[in-house]
């Protein structure tokens, strides 16, 4: 119970940047081998289960740094609609950022369609006002078991998503010695799922069950539920790591949520340190859409690493 890792989610540009800190802490020299714990969420479940079974940031942060963009592109063309990726592609020019917004829409309007078609529009308009009250109503499993009604109205396979990771990990990568949680929401009633060495699941199907965004990809069916990304209710889920003495938390984004896990941490008698991107390095982390071109990983990786060797001296609370 010494020390804890926390990994957020963040999309494509996410894991670049995550990657970049870890490497450039590793070069600030920091450990980055000894952990009594590293929780991943979404896009930090594979970063984590990256660091964990390699023992050290260097291979994750050289495949974000290869430039080798086109592959991964046709990649994610096989994982996500080729549309999503020309959108994606179109909407980093800044007189073409409404294409993003359009593509969302048409999406959520398709979302929509589908779960009255098989569910009765009553139904559906219900959720719509469940969804519109947000994550912040009294009841805020409510709100996630809404979203998780839309993510089962996709039906197709979840295969693609897990021969993505099985390429990505490498098929049948064991759990690590160092213990990993990776999160996962299950799509029946909003509860939180934590996956680990000892819930009976591959690490392959745990970090597709944690990265899998609702309504774009097909919900992970483990042991018998159907689960979807797991930053949807906390894209870091740092309560996990209370009781550590020290916690990282790796972040490129931030929030209420988060604010609200390092104040309890820190109240619980943790000491917090958290890394996020400088003001210049933003502009390195796209929103949006932008966050799924992989031309995007090369400077994200980059504004992670220099941030990482500053944290290394002087680290964030």
């Amino acid at each position: 119970m010494e020390r804890a890792l926390v990994l957020a989610g963040g999309g494509i540009s996410g894991i670049a940047w995550e990657s970049g800190v870890l490497a450039g802490l590793e070069a600030g020299g920091f450990d980055t081998k000894q952990w009594d714990l590293v929780v991943g969420t979404s896009a930090g479940a594979y970063v984590g289960a990256r660091l964990t079974s390699d023992g050290s940031p260097g291979p994750l942060f050289a495949v974000q740094t290869s430039g080798n963009d086109d592959a991964y592109e046709a990649e994610l063309r096989l994982l996500f609609s080729p549309g999503l990726m020309r959108v994606a592609r179109l909407s980093g020019r800044r007189s073409l950022r409404w294409l993003g917004l359009i593509w969302l829409t048409t999406f959520v309007v398709t979302t929509l369609m589908r779960h009255a078609i098989r569910h009765g529009l009553r139904s559906t308009i219900a959720l719509v006002n469940t969804v519109r009250r947000g994550p912040h109503m009294a009841d805020p499993q409510a709100f996630l078991a809404a979203i998780g009604a839309l993510a089962d109205t996709k039906l197709t396979s979840p295969t693609p998503l897990i021969d993505h990771w099985e390429r990505a990990l490498g098929a049948g990568r064991p759990w690590p010695a160092t213990r990993l949680i990776t999160t996962a929401i299950d799509t029946k009633d909003g509860s939180r799922m934590l996956f680990d060495s000892s819930s009976g699941v591959s690490l392959v199907a745990a970090v597709a069950a944690s990265t899998c965004l609702p309504g774009l990809l097909a919900p992970v069916r483990l042991l018998g539920r159907r689960y979807m990304d797991g930053g949807i209710a906390s894209a870091t889920n740092a309560d996990l790591a209370a009781g550590h003495r020290e916690v990282w938390i790796v972040s490129p984004g931030g929030g209420d949520v988060l604010d609200r896990e390092i104040a309890a941490l820190r109240s619980g008698g943790s000491r917090v340190h958290q890394v996020r991107p400088s003001a210049a390095s933003e502009q390195a982390l796209p929103p949006d859409l932008r966050s799924f071109d992989p031309i995007c990983r090369l400077a994200a990786a980059r504004a992670g690493y220099d941030g990482g060797v500053a944290a290394a001296s002087r680290p964030t609370s």
